[in-house]
Parts: C-alpha cells; structure tokens; sequence
C-alpha cells in the first residue's frame, strides 16, 4: 500500500500480517470490545512502559532494539506488577495490579 497507494483487503492486510485477526463487520464491535476489555484488564505500569519502549526502538538499529526490548522485558520481572502476574499465572488467579489494589478490595 505505501509503494503502490493501492489498499489492501482484510484477508490481504491479514496475510501480510498488519493484523492480527479478521472479523465480520456484525462481529466487529464485539471483537473490539473484548480487546479493550483485555487492554483495560492489564497493568498500566507495564503497558507504559511497553509503549515508551516501542517508540523508544523506532530510532535504533534491530540489534539495538533488541537488546533494550529484552533488557526491558527482564526489568519487567522486577517490577511489583511483573511479579504479580507471575505469582497469578502460577497460582491461577487473577492478578490485581498495583494501580487497581483499591478497586479490588
């Protein structure tokens, strides 16, 4: 689409993985909901910082983002959320994030 200006299709757009998944136009709000429902159901402090990583990468050669991404998704594992979720994940809970503690209770 950028070379050409011609659009792509869903399958096509699919295929060429600029999407994750395809839905019906009847299915669309439904799907859309359940992913926000999933987003909004995450640690903001580490969606955060999952997003300033990705913009951070957006400058740096793979080798170097590569390197900060995996230094970065260690450091998640110290952080109080990234340790949440692993404890949820073993224990089969659902995990209740650092910004959500007053929410759950």
């Amino acid at each position: 689409m950028l070379f050409t200006g011609e659009p792509l299709s869903a399958q096509e757009a699919l295929v060429h993985r600029l999407v994750s998944k395809v839905v019906s136009e009847d299915k669309l709000e439904e799907e859309t909901m359940e992913i926000s429902h999933k987003v909004c159901g995450s640690s903001k402090s580490v969606l955060a910082l999952g997003k300033a990583t990705v913009y951070r990468q957006m400058a740096q050669d793979l080798a170097t983002a590569d390197r900060m991404t995996t230094q970065v998704m260690v450091g998640n594992l110290t952080l109080g959320d990234g340790q949440e979720g692993i404890e949820a994940f073993r224990q089969k809970w659902k995990p209740v994030w650092s910004c959500c503690q007053d929410e759950n209770k």
